[in-house]
């Protein structure tokens, strides 16, 4: 915000492409400050947002609606109903990959979610399906589902890569680090 010494008024104008969650757009910003005097001590600091972001998710894994069943004596099936909210200015579809469902802590399976579309500001209700295979399950895996089967309340973890499909723009991830953690039975 340059200047030349003394009093007065600097006027920077930025005017072009910015990022803003992986979203280009193009945005006028002028700043008007006044330079006081030259000092090592930060005045101003903080950041900018666009008017209009895109925001991930929020997720709550909806216990009441979640259940484990089986579908026929050899297909075990986990439904794990989701809420999702899009706290943002911008609406978007939210699809999965290789999203990995744990039971009792042991891993069970994975399955790819198809786009679910998420309005800016609405909420709306995802079912996932996971099935789980007999065969492959691990002794300590294998007692955790047939807990849940048995109707005991068992912890249950969603994660994955979870990614939001902006249409006519392009896809940004979910920042890492999400998952979902609740009770099923």
């Amino acid at each position: 915000m340059g200047g030349e010494g003394g009093g007065g008024v600097d006027v920077v104008n930025l005017t072009g492409p910015s990022a803003a969650v992986g979203l280009t757009f193009t945005d006028d910003l002028t700043i008007h400050a006044e330079t006081i005097a030259q000092t090592n001590k930060v005045i101003v600091s903080g950041a900018t947002l666009a008017r209009q972001t895109v925001q991930g998710p929020v997720l709550r894994l909806s216990e009441a609606d979640s259940k484990v069943f089986m579908l026929r004596p050899d297909v075990p099936v986990v439904q794990l109903v989701l809420q999702a909210v899009n706290p943002g200015d911008i609406g978007y579809f939210l699809y999965g990959k290789d999203l990995g469902l744990t039971l009792g802590n042991w891993p069970m399976a994975t399955e790819d979610m198809s786009p679910v579309p998420l309005a800016a500001g609405q909420s709306s209700r995802i079912d996932i399906l996971f099935y789980p295979n007999l065969h492959e399950l691990t002794d300590d895996a294998r007692v955790a589902l047939e807990a849940a089967l048995g109707g005991y309340t068992t912890l249950v973890r969603l994660d994955g890569e979870l990614f939001m499909d902006v249409l006519g723009v392009d896809s940004f991830p979910v920042p890492g680090g999400w998952s979902v953690t609740g009770f099923v039975r």
